[in-house]
């Protein structure tokens, strides 16, 4: 377009493709000179052409080659037919290269000579067997078996046995509980007493429940609620306040006065007492009310004869009922009365003066006179009583 233009350097062409597609390899781009005259005055060489390196990353194939077979391997088996293996390696192959063409191992059969012994495996469960017992319980249970013949073990060359056991034991699923008796557990601690005073009571108790009868069990021996109580005395170290209560009078005593024995048969006025006791009294409780000593005016007539007392002799008095047959049957049986040799009462003074009050107190008679009745020892009469029925055997008659 400008044929007289003066010559100039033009733009950077495009970099040429790589001269290697792996390895290494160059690409190259230039400057020309356009117009009229030479360029190489104005720009030197290196900047009218440059050269890179390109592809030097990118591996170059190369197809590997085999090496030779290796040795075979043991057979794979002890005994009877089995399986060796032999390898060989892909040599010269680069990570981007190809691989050897074919196997790198091949195996062939092998015979070991030997036979393999034959071990043994359990065949199924039998049938569950009878329960050992009509109900269940802890102890209750039924048993199935198996064989080790599916297939058992060979005798030689030796198998080995079957692994576990041969016999199996199980609950029994369809009986009904067994009765269960009950049994008596420990005694509990004693109560407290029942009282705060005096005497009292404590208990303890124990229940039907070690175990407790279950499934129609029978319950503990000696109770028929499942609960069983001892008591026994308790002191509860207190003493309960009592009221005060009088005893039986005891009987007179022998009338005293002062003149001598001898002199008693004589109107000599003397005194007896009489007494009682406060007996039971504790703490707060009531004395008894009333006197305990009675005091009176007395005679005594102990063994006096009728000369002494100067009275009329004695007589017998009239004859009791007569008594009851004794024994009650046998061919001896007795009946008895009795009557009473009485003495006439002298004619004391029947009353004298205390002397604190200044009243008159009766004197009373005391004492048994002497007995004087006639005819003596006839105080008794006895019979025997006819058609008495004969004694039992063991009673005497």
């Amino acid at each position: 377009c400008a044929p007289n233009r003066k010559a100039f350097q033009s733009a950077w062409s495009d970099w040429s493709p790589c001269s290697a597609s792996c390895g290494s390899g160059v690409s190259s781009r230039a400057k020309v000179c356009i117009g009229t005259g030479a360029c190489n005055e104005l720009h030197p060489l290196d900047q009218r052409f440059q050269v890179r390196i390109c592809n030097a990353g990118v591996c170059c194939p190369v197809r590997g080659a085999w090496g030779s077979w290796g040795q075979w391997s043991a057979c794979s088996v002890t005994c009877e037919a089995g399986q060796k293996r032999r390898t060989r390696t892909c040599e010269g192959a680069h990570a981007c290269g190809v691989r050897c063409d074919g196997p790198g191992s091949e195996s062939v059969a092998c015979q070991t000579g030997q036979i393999c012994p034959t071990h043994g495996a359990w065949g199924s469960w039998l049938s569950w067997g009878e329960c050992s017992k009509t109900c269940r319980d802890d102890g209750a249970v039924r048993r199935r078996s198996r064989a080790c013949d599916s297939p058992a073990p060979s005798l030689a060359p030796a198998g080995s046995q079957c692994p576990g056991a041969s016999q199996d034991t199980g609950p029994c699923l369809d009986l009904d509980p067994c009765p269960v008796d009950g049994a008596w557990g420990g005694w509990s601690g004693w109560s407290g007493c029942s009282v705060t005073c005096g005497l009292g009571t404590r208990v303890h108790t124990r229940l039907c429940d070690s175990p407790a009868p279950r499934y129609g069990g029978r319950l503990c021996p000696g109770s028929e609620d499942g609960r069983q109580s001892q008591a026994e005395l308790c002191d509860s170290h207190n003493k309960c306040p009592a009221d005060g209560k009088w005893t039986e009078w005891s009987s007179w005593s022998t009338c005293m006065s002062n003149t001598p024995y001898e002199n008693r048969c004589r109107p000599r006025v003397g005194k007896q007492t009489m007494q009682r006791i406060c007996m039971g009294q504790e703490e707060e409780g009531t004395a008894c009310i009333g006197e305990g000593f009675i005091i009176r005016a007395c005679y005594n007539l102990e063994n006096c004869t009728a000369r002494e007392l100067k009275v009329k002799n004695p007589e017998w008095g009239e004859w009791g009922e007569w008594s009851l047959c004794q024994p009650p049957c046998g061919q001896c049986s007795i009946s008895v009365r009795r009557r009473v040799c009485k003495t006439p009462l002298p004619s004391w003074k029947r009353t004298v003066k205390e002397v604190a009050n200044n009243e008159n107190i009766p004197i009373t008679f005391w004492g048994t006179p002497a007995e004087e009745c006639t005819p003596r020892n006839d105080a008794e009469e006895k019979r025997r009583c006819p058609a008495l029925p004969a004694c039992p055997r063991g009673v005497k008659d």
